[in-house]
């Protein structure tokens, strides 16, 4: 099973660090019901083994067939049971949204063990953006190394060694063939870059809180950079290339996502890059878009270049149900996310 990086452990360690407790176990049983709902029946078939090395690693842009029918029931389940939102308790709100998260994650662990196809995970990200923003939230937030890259890209910019020692096959090909196909989707589909670029910055999910949107940016954009030098290493290209698609939609140059191809992504990030450094001190947040655009003003201060702080909307989607309780995005991203 890939480490999950809301484990108990993870987060003790976490929260010893950051002077915060977490939630007692205690808390955690009332979500039981949830997670094992993922978890296989057991029907007297053998489980796919993941042990061999060829189990696993299934390359990027090889489709390896149809959807698991095991794997497409089970998100099936997910994306209805993750529309209602944490179930109610007397715990704090942020520890039910917590604990759905992590047992959501632990399920999908395990559910991808052996399965991380391009096909498997096509039909996992296919469910964003049909079921509501409470489902996507739960969606992207429950599946960080799949569906979003960590901070300085892939495995925290531990790479490739040292990422696969630290962890296990499954997580390591599941980034890989995540970064692929949103990249892939995100070229074919604007609107849904834009939804997803409206929740991953509304939950810190990504470019963390909005003091410190300047320096995830621009880390993300170095780290990008060397992530692209290596041209002999496609792992490296697609965790590029994701970085890029959404650094260019933040920064309000989708004109460079236009008329190009997945794997042809490295000249246009070139020139990202040169125009980025060149505009930066000029870029502004929009809160309407929620993109940094050249504005007529020189930001004061600057020591190179980054953003500014982009104001967050109200709520991660538009179509968020009212019913269920928004969750406290930046004490859910503290408590869960590994910067």
């Amino acid at each position: 099973m890939a480490q999950s990086w809301f484990s108990v452990a993870g987060r003790c360690e976490h929260a010893r660090q950051a002077g915060r407790c977490l939630p007692p176990v205690g808390a955690f049983v009332g979500f039981f019901l949830f997670s094992t709902a993922l978890s296989f029946a057991d029907d007297g078939n053998p489980k796919v083994k993941t042990d061999s090395v060829e189990n696993l690693e299934v390359q990027p842009g090889r489709d390896a067939g149809e959807v698991d029918a095991e794997l497409k029931a089970a998100i099936d389940s997910l994306v209805v049971k993750a529309a209602q939102g944490p179930p109610p308790g007397e715990g704090e709100l942020w520890v039910r949204w917590w604990e759905l998260l992590r047992n959501t994650e632990n399920a999908l662990d395990k559910l991808f063990e052996g399965r991380a196809t391009r096909s498997n995970v096509e039909y996992y990200w296919s469910q964003f953006g049909k079921h509501g923003g409470v489902t996507d939230y739960v969606l992207v937030a429950a599946a960080p190394g799949m569906m979003h890259p960590g901070d300085g890209s892939l495995f925290n910019g531990r790479w490739p060694e040292e990422a696969e020692k630290l962890f296990p096959k499954t997580g390591y090909r599941l980034n890989i063939v995540g970064s692929e196909v949103q990249t892939r989707s995100f070229l074919a589909d604007r609107d849904k870059l834009m939804r997803y670029h409206r929740l991953i910055l509304w939950s810190h999910l990504v470019y963390d809180r909005p003091e410190l949107h300047g320096v995830r940016v621009k880390g993300r954009a170095m780290r990008t950079e060397e992530l692209f030098a290596d041209k002999d290493n496609q792992d490296k290209y697609w965790g590029a290339a994701r970085n890029f698609v959404l650094l260019a939609y933040a920064t309000g140059r989708e004109d460079l996502l236009d008329d190009v191809k997945a794997e042809d992504l490295r000249p246009r990030f070139a020139q990202w890059y040169k125009w980025v450094r060149e505009k930066s001190p000029w870029l502004a947040a929009n809160p309407k878009t929620l993109q940094w655009k050249v504005g007529n003003e020189l930001r004061r201060g600057i020591l190179e270049w980054d953003v500014p702080p982009m104001p967050l909307p109200l709520r991660p989607c538009d179509d968020w149900d009212d019913n269920v309780p928004l969750p406290n995005a930046r004490i859910i991203a503290k408590n869960l996310l590994v910067y």
